[in-house]
């Protein structure tokens, strides 16, 4: 269930979730969507993302451990109903519909058979990556001919739109655990691109989504690592008494059980050694 942040549709989530609980069912979630406001194009885009990015990170997990999703848009304003209905078409087993104040059946949409073309996301991937950390913005010339409606305009700069935060969430597996993408200020080493190779799916895709991050941490900071050792996701620092050619080695965090390797180069960037398993790494951090 998912209701906006405000106490009236906070509690107003509260009541079905009640109702649910009282008639057997074992797990209901009533996740609070912050920033859906429609006082602006730009904060409804922003709130959209965040509402996107959860059922990316949700439902596919839901779907692999046999549950099946079904989407019920009957409430909800209309301005939602866009977004929520495509993310249906491609997430969920079922949409369905009941009309305010009828007892008829409800209306079933089945999944449809959608297939995105990635064509231009996989050809600038490193950018759209970037853009998708939601802390990055790039210039129309890095992304040539991209269509209105992928990108927000804010300044002189672009960012991802919630269209194109959708699209990307679409296919952002299929680009990422497909190749290893050349991010700015991350220089890669034979092992490194070893390791990458030999890793399953998911955690190719959480690697490069950390490259990314850190890639736009170090170009914002003009290549200074403090951001990236303040930030709680990465955690970068250096290893005690550990050097390679008389330097420093470090790391960050890609998840709780993944590492990377890594250290700085006198022009700012992270030569990346390692990746794997925390223990893995940690074990041997050096090519």
């Amino acid at each position: 269930m998912v209701c906006m942040d405000t106490f009236l549709r906070k509690a107003t989530g509260e009541i079905p979730k009640a109702i649910l609980e009282e008639d057997g069912f074992p797990t209901v979630i009533c996740h609070v969507a912050s920033g859906l406001r429609t006082s602006s194009t730009m904060e409804f885009s922003e709130g959209t993302k965040k509402l996107i990015h959860w059922c990316y990170t949700t439902l596919p997990h839901l779907s692999s451990s046999g549950y099946k999703v079904i989407f019920s848009l009957s409430g909800g304003f209309k301005a939602l109903h866009g977004y929520m209905n495509l993310i249906g078409m491609l997430q969920s087993d079922e949409i369905v519909y009941i009309f305010e104040g009828t007892r008829s059946q409800l209306i079933r949409i089945p999944h449809l058979p959608i297939e995105l073309n990635d064509d231009y996301f996989e050809k600038h991937a490193v950018q759209i990556c970037m853009l998708a950390t939601g802390q990055y913005s790039c210039s129309s010339m890095d992304l040539p001919g991209i269509p209105d409606v992928f990108v927000d305009k804010e300044g002189d700069g672009l960012k991802l739109s919630a269209w194109g935060s959708l699209v990307w969430n679409e296919m952002k597996t299929r680009i990422l655990s497909s190749r290893l993408l050349k991010f700015p200020r991350m220089e890669y080493t034979t092992s490194f691109v070893d390791d990458y190779r030999e890793a399953d799916e998911g955690s190719r895709v959480r690697l490069q989504e950390t490259l990314a991050k850190g890639a736009v941490l170090l170009v914002n900071s003009d290549g200074d690592t403090a951001p990236l050792k303040v930030d709680g996701g990465l955690r970068y620092g250096n290893y005690e008494a550990r050097f390679h050619d008389g330097k420093p080695v470090g790391h960050f965090r890609v998840s709780k059980g993944l590492r990377v390797s890594c250290q700085k180069t006198n022009s700012g960037k992270l030569k990346l050694y390692r990746f794997g398993r925390e223990e893995d790494v940690n074990r041997n951090p050096t090519p």
